[in-house]
C-alpha cells in the first residue's frame, strides 16, 4: 500500500515538473527574442527595471535611441552613425583580459600582502 502512494506520488512530481518546465519555456519565450533579421539589429541595451530597458538600434544605417516599456515603444534620440561606430570599435578593442588571469593577479597581489607565497623577499 504504501508502495503504490509513493508511485502516485512521484508520477504527480513528474507531471507538476513537465507542467513547470512547459511554462517557463513559455515565460522565457516571451522575454528572449532571436533574430537573424539583418536590417534591423540592436547594438546594446539597458535594462532600466521590470519591463523598461534602453536600446540602441540601428535600420539601414540609422541609428536610434529607443525606450522600451511593457506596452509601448518609443524613439527617444536619432543618433550620428560615426559616434555609434566609433564607440562600437571602443568597446571591441578594449584590453581585456580573461578571468582566469584577473583572478590569478588578485590572489597573488593578496598572498603577498599577507607575505605568502610570490614574495619576493628572498
Amino acid at each position: 500500500m504504501q508502495d503504490a502512494f509513493v508511485i502516485i506520488l512521484s508520477l504527480f512530481a513528474v507531471i507538476a515538473l513537465i507542467f513547470a518546465t512547459y511554462y517557463a519555456a513559455r515565460w522565457l519565450n516571451k522575454r528572449v527574442k532571436f533574430s537573424n533579421n539583418s536590417m534591423f539589429r540592436v547594438h546594446d541595451r539597458v535594462n532600466l527595471g521590470t519591463d523598461k530597458a534602453i536600446i540602441i538600434a540601428s535600420v539601414g544605417d540609422k541609428y536610434m535611441l529607443l525606450g522600451i516599456t511593457q506596452g509601448n515603444i518609443s524613439k527617444i534620440a536619432d543618433l550620428e552613425k560615426e559616434d555609434i561606430e566609433n564607440l562600437i570599435k571602443q568597446n571591441a578593442s578594449n584590453d581585456r583580459i580573461p578571468f582566469a588571469q584577473a583572478f590569478s593577479k588578485v590572489l597573488l597581489d593578496f598572498n603577498k600582502k599577507r607575505g605568502g607565497e610570490g614574495n619576493d623577499k628572498e
